[in-house]
């Protein structure tokens, strides 16, 4: 008797923590507020975007191998661009979600972009573009400006596009 209520409880156990675990990590690669979006190519010919604005970027955080739990924690927000190229392959698809940028630069809104399954680098204002990061795909575009979760990430966001 004692034996099944300890099976139970260690499979409850790991039942009630895999969505946890997996909730606590942030899948986004950054966090910005979209001042304008620039489509054209890289210098490899590629379909490429530059997203320009003001961006924190995401510094891992959540459960990791050994048990092991991180928080997620945000560099401090600048100014900058991030710079991505996509394949033919996905030339429309991706195209389609840098119209949705553009429609979004000069909002105000904050934005979560990329993956952190593949590097993203934000570029200084001054920094030529070149040898763009490869556009995640499957991930979408959210909006988080009114999600509690970010609040802090909004904050910063928004202290950092005002100045201050």
């Amino acid at each position: 008797m004692k034996m099944r209520n300890v099976v139970a409880c260690s499979l409850m156990t790991a039942v009630l923590s895999v969505p946890i675990a997996r909730a606590s990590g942030d899948p986004f690669a950054a966090y910005c507020i979209i001042q304008k979006v620039v489509v054209g190519q890289d210098e490899g010919e590629r379909p490429a975007v530059q997203i320009w604005g003001i961006c924190t970027m995401v510094n891992g955080g959540g459960m990791y191998p050994q048990g092991e739990y991180k928080p997620t924690t945000y560099a401090d927000p600048h100014r900058g661009y991030v710079y991505y190229f996509t394949t033919k392959a996905n030339e429309a698809v991706a195209r389609k979600e840098w119209a949705d940028l553009t429609a979004l630069a000069g909002t105000g809104e904050v934005v979560a972009i990329g993956s952190q399954k593949m590097p993203t680098r934000l570029r200084w204002p001054d920094e030529k573009p070149q040898s763009p990061d490869e556009y995640a795909m499957q991930t979408g575009l959210s909006k988080v400006t009114s999600n509690p979760a970010y609040a802090k990430v909004v904050a910063a966001l928004k202290k950092a596009a005002e100045g201050k």
